[in-house]
């Protein structure tokens, strides 16, 4: 079953890119592809010593299936913290700092009214302060 599922791996694997600088991208896909490899390698052993399947067929088809499934989603992940990465250093400074003051100030502003809440105090000011035990 390598006969076909090994190309299929890899048509559908072949274009998938992690970064633009060639090198580093054969390298995390290299890395990628060994953490792939070793998680389905195990999974099907698994498989097989405890008696869930037999025979060649069924094992490569779970490990190769395994396999692509894991290498798509770990390249897409490490390229969506790639992206983020990249997103956070092209935003410039003083956007960050208002962002984080409006944050704070947002935070400040809830533990003020969670406080008001929980002493039940009269948001007009009228009205006497009540302790809520």
């Amino acid at each position: 079953m390598r006969i076909i599922f090994k190309p299929l791996f890899e048509f559908i694997t072949g274009n998938v890119a992690v970064m633009d600088n060639l090198i580093y991208n054969y390298l995390i896909l290299l890395v990628v592809g060994e953490i792939a490899y070793q998680l389905a390698w195990s999974f099907v052993g698994n498989l097989y010593s405890i008696g869930a399947i037999e025979g060649r067929t069924s094992g490569s088809c779970i490990h190769w299936s395994i396999r692509l499934i894991t290498y798509v989603f770990c390249a897409y992940l490490i390229r969506g913290f790639i992206w983020v990465y990249e997103l956070v250093l092209n935003v410039p400074y003083w956007v960050w700092w208002v962002l984080i003051g409006i944050s704070a100030g947002a935070l400040v502003t809830a533990i003020i009214v969670a406080n008001l809440r929980k002493r039940k105090i009269n948001v007009h000011g009228m009205g006497d302060i009540k302790e809520n035990d």
